[in-house]
């Protein structure tokens, strides 16, 4: 695998260790988002609701990225099979919230613009 790409395997190796550092980092955050929203009632408004929401997926997304290539070597074992489940289900999540978000929201102004359009007549 790794001739055929040109790429070495210390230079996989190090990608392995970059990737798993950044996603230990996006846990911690994952972590903050999930216990501000918990423990403040401030947090409790619609648009942190969504990124509450979103960070339970990336959080799902964190644990497929840590895997890494450790599943690769069995892909019909039960983590290579679950890595790829998470990957595919929440990696285009939070695309998919904010997509849903933007679409209700200008809903919500053509609304507005066309109940000021109707009242200025």
């Amino acid at each position: 695998m790794a001739g055929s790409s040109g790429v070495t395997e210390s230079q996989l190796n190090a990608l392995v260790h970059i990737e798993r550092v950044n996603s230990g980092l996006s846990v911690v955050g994952c972590v903050f988002i999930v216990v501000s929203f918990l423990i403040s009632k401030s947090f409790h408004r619609p648009i942190n609701r969504l990124v509450f929401y979103a960070s339970a997926g990336n959080l799902l997304t964190n644990i497929a990225t840590i895997i890494s290539r450790s599943a690769v070597d069995n892909v019909n074992s039960f983590l290579c099979q679950g890595q790829a489940f998470l990957i595919q289900l929440y990696v285009p999540l939070p695309v998919h919230c904010h997509f849903l978000g933007s679409w209700k929201g200008g809903q919500d102004d053509l609304q507005v613009s066309a109940n000021a359009v109707a009242g200025s007549w």
